[in-house]
């Protein structure tokens, strides 16, 4: 297998979807992930066959060799489905607008389980609902793949541990055409020790199975350890700092996995989508690293102000 780095960011749709392409193209990225409609709505605006056929021309002229469409944060597959057909809705949507543009794949995070007495009765519901995604696509010949993310474990989330995503997987989602998009903010928070990424992926490959990883969220965290809080930082200057993050863009790298970065500061994306082609280049000495006990000891205290921990 070729090795590509397929990397890229989080990019906005501003003024239009064809506009994410040229904005990707513009910070040197070969890749991008995108929200199809916002993030925070639960309406489905319409788009206009011209706007998604530019897609697929601006697709081509700026070489971006790998999309991704994150649906709405509202969507919780969990929910019954009697109770989850608006969430559903804005799922399709997305895979429809994917299939359109030549987006590879729709992102979705994994439920919350905090209206039910067990965890297997939101799982119970989330297949259920899958399944029908699934089978809607099926009927209308869309091959965009189905992604779920882990989750950093907060409020009730699923998800957030290897050994979580394997049960859901084993017992749930076995056979089912869905892959996973390991966050790299959400595990170390969730309490996935990403420090000795080699021994993640292989309890990863030994209890799920490698090729049921099919990208990565690369992000720092301003939260510690297990602190089960999601808070991206910016790459390198935080909890999990460049050592360990160099290890995920490396194995991405080998196994030719998109990184799509969603660090909250969009002014320094160009700078580390720079990076990351020096890390995988040989040129990780002339990368800063901030990631000092300073950041830690400001951090912590906030968490133990606010009685975290």
């Amino acid at each position: 297998m070729k090795k590509i780095l397929r990397i890229g960011a989080h990019t906005s749709i501003a003024g239009g979807l064809p506009n994410a392409l040229s904005r990707s193209e513009a910070i040197g990225a070969n890749t991008l992930q995108i929200f199809a409609k916002s993030p925070r709505w639960r309406s489905i605006p319409p788009h206009t066959d011209e706007e998604l056929q530019e897609c697929l021309v601006q697709r081509k002229s700026t070489q971006q060799l790998w999309g991704l469409i994150h649906s709405n944060y509202l969507a919780n597959l969990s929910k019954p489905f009697e109770d989850c057909k608006t969430d559903i809705a804005s799922i399709l949507d997305d895979f429809i607008i994917a299939q359109a543009t030549g987006y590879e794949a729709v992102n979705i995070h994994i439920g919350k389980w905090k209206w039910f007495s067990t965890r297997d009765e939101a799982m119970k519901n989330m297949v259920k609902n899958v399944e029908y995604i699934i089978s809607q696509n099926q009927k209308k010949n869309i091959s965009v793949q189905f992604v779920f993310e882990n989750t950093a474990g907060q409020w009730s989330e699923l998800g957030s541990t290897i050994e979580e995503l394997s049960y859901f997987h084993q017992n749930y989602l076995k056979g089912l055409p869905v892959k996973f998009c390991i966050d790299t903010c959400h595990a170390f928070a969730g309490g996935i020790d990403i420090t000795d990424f080699d021994k993640v992926i292989d309890q990863f490959a030994t209890h799920i199975g490698i090729d049921q990883l099919y990208c990565f969220h690369l992000n720092d965290s301003k939260a510690p350890l297990w602190a089960r809080l999601d808070r991206h930082a910016s790459l390198w200057k935080w909890f999990i700092g460049r050592p360990a993050l160099s290890q995920v863009i490396k194995r991405a790298y080998e196994n030719s996995r998109p990184l799509f970065i969603e660090t909250p500061d969009n002014d320094i994306r160009p700078q580390e989508i720079s990076q990351v082609k020096k890390i995988i280049s040989g040129d990780e000495s002339r990368i800063p690293s901030f990631h000092q006990k300073h950041f830690k000891t400001m951090t912590l205290k906030k968490f133990e102000e606010k009685g975290l921990f």
